[in-house]
């Protein structure tokens, strides 16, 4: 039987293990304006990209696969445009949780982003929530190398 992830615990055995030195400082500052994500967690990394993770249906499904699933996959989360509530739950249950802040139109800016985030936290799989997130996950994936994808329009 599988024992329950705690995130807290993992970041406190992290630091402890380097002398009390958070792992993302010390990364930081061996690659110089590259932030990759250091992690002895071995489970495949899902990064969920939504417009928002305010109140709404595709927000609670994408937050519920998370906590269900914590066990069995890393989630990430990128929000297109804000983080919302549900956001901010996630990230003081330590989940990932970033926004890119979104330009009206196409943001070119915003496929090499998402790019670079994915390949940052060492994702497998992308589930891309709604038309405009399933864009940039699709475009972004034509340069990145990730293995999967997985699109629900509605």
């Amino acid at each position: 039987m599988a024992t329950a992830f705690d995130p807290n615990e993992r970041r406190a055995s992290l630091a402890a293990s380097n002398g009390g030195i958070p792992y993302w400082e010390i990364l930081s500052n061996e690659i110089p304006g590259y932030e990759l994500e250091m992690t002895t967690d071995r489970r495949p990394t899902v990064c969920q990209i939504l417009h928002s993770l305010s109140v709404g249906g595709a927000e609670v499904l994408a937050r519920e696969f998370a906590m269900a699933a914590n066990h069995e996959f890393r989630t990430v989360f990128l929000c297109l445009d804000e983080i919302g509530p549900i956001g901010d739950k996630l990230r003081h249950d330590c989940f990932t949780v970033e926004c890119f802040g979104r330009t009206p139109g196409l943001d070119r800016q915003l496929i090499r982003r998402v790019q670079i985030f994915c390949q940052q936290h060492r994702v497998n799989l992308i589930h891309a929530h709604q038309y405009t997130p399933f864009v940039y996950a699709s475009l972004s994936r034509l340069r990145g190398g990730i293995s999967g994808w997985l699109g629900n329009p509605p």
